[in-house]
């Protein structure tokens, strides 16, 4: 008991106050205890780790499933989920090659939409660009003719490496309507359900006839220029006129097949480079690997034809028909319609 004489924390209470606040604290002391006994955290005391454990193992099993929703489901030997696979890295420089077949469909149906008149425009702008790279080919040829028997191997790829290449990027850097790379995007917008039977037809036709009047202007045009006025020089454009119908039927249907195949995977990769220098690497390269090796690609022999009758060339309309023209052409198509448009559309298409 406390002492009355004895000063408290009460001050000068009387002594009968100070044992009625005392009264009163320990009551409160009895509540709070009932209350903590009868409280709403009093269950989660009588639980106790068990209830922790439960709660967490849930905790767990939620998460898991979740990442399972997220990812394919797959479990291990030890019944782990497959870690999600890392992203793919995006080369910001060039498209995959998915993008470049989508960009070939696109591209099919534009050509497949545009009005005749304009197609019959860019198909004569490209075949004259077409014309300007053989030209430039035939002038490698004609000061190369000693390697020619001596290597080549060499003089074949001199006049790879000039000529073709820079005619085919002046095509596609301009939106040229030539007629090979256009038996690509048509057969691939076709495939595709974005173009029609009709459309192709009608702008193959028009490509292939507004190529060869192209060609034939830019003949006229340096042959009345005297571009080839030297007698090296037109001796090397009637020998080229003369060898392109030496051959059989079979030999050129089947190097107009390999020839085109080429010609169309420099307009893929083309259409893969976003920059300048990547386009022109990407043309550079498979077309210089068709002229070196002596493929056939039947626009650029409408000018080599050209240019050697303008020099006074011994070759018949029939032979040059007959013996190049239709073989190499109806090749072009199998290159172009199959190995890159029907390939790549079974690869990458959406009507797999």
């Amino acid at each position: 008991h406390p002492n009355p004489s004895t000063p408290s924390r009460e001050g000068n209470k009387p002594l009968h106050h100070r044992f009625s606040t005392v009264s009163h604290n320990a009551e409160d002391m009895h509540i709070g205890k009932q209350v903590r006994r009868n409280g709403p955290w009093r269950k989660y005391h009588a639980q106790g780790k068990v209830q922790r454990r439960t709660n967490h193992v849930k905790d767990v099993k939620a998460r898991v499933s979740t990442d399972q929703t997220r990812a394919e489901p797959y479990q291990s030997g030890n019944g782990h989920p497959k870690p999600a696979p890392l992203p793919a890295q995006v080369d910001p420089t060039i498209l995959s090659p998915v993008q470049v077949y989508e960009s070939a469909v696109r591209t099919g149906q534009s050509k497949g939409l545009q009005i005749p008149a304009k197609t019959l425009l860019l198909s004569f702008l490209a075949g004259s660009f077409i014309g300007l790279g053989a030209l430039l080919s035939t002038f490698v040829a004609c000061g190369t003719t000693g390697m020619s028997a001596a290597d080549p191997g060499l003089s074949g790829l001199l006049k790879g490496l000039f000529g073709l290449p820079t005619g085919l990027a002046l095509v596609v850097l301009t939106g040229g309507e030539l007629f090979t790379g256009n038996v690509f995007f048509l057969t691939a917008g076709v495939l595709d359900g974005s173009a029609t039977m009709a459309q192709l037809k009608t702008n193959w036709l028009l490509s292939y006839l507004g190529n060869l009047v192209g060609t034939a202007f830019v003949a006229c045009m340096t042959w009345a220029a005297g571009t080839i006025g030297s007698v090296v020089a037109t001796q090397g454009a009637c020998s080229m006129a003369t060898s392109k119908v030496a051959s059989a039927f079979l030999p050129m249907f089947l190097k107009g097949i390999l020839g085109n195949w080429l010609v169309c995977l420099a307009l893929w990769l083309a259409s893969s480079a976003k920059s300048l220098p990547g386009k022109v690497l990407g043309i550079f390269l498979p077309i210089s690997m068709f002229v070196t090796l002596g493929f056939e690609h039947s626009i650029a022999n409408m000018f080599f034809f050209w240019q050697g009758w303008f020099a006074g060339a011994d070759v018949s309309v029939i032979d040059v028909v007959v013996r190049n023209l239709l073989p190499v052409t109806l090749g072009n198509i199998v290159g172009g319609a199959v190995l890159v448009g029907l390939a790549y559309q079974c690869a990458y298409g959406s009507n797999k």
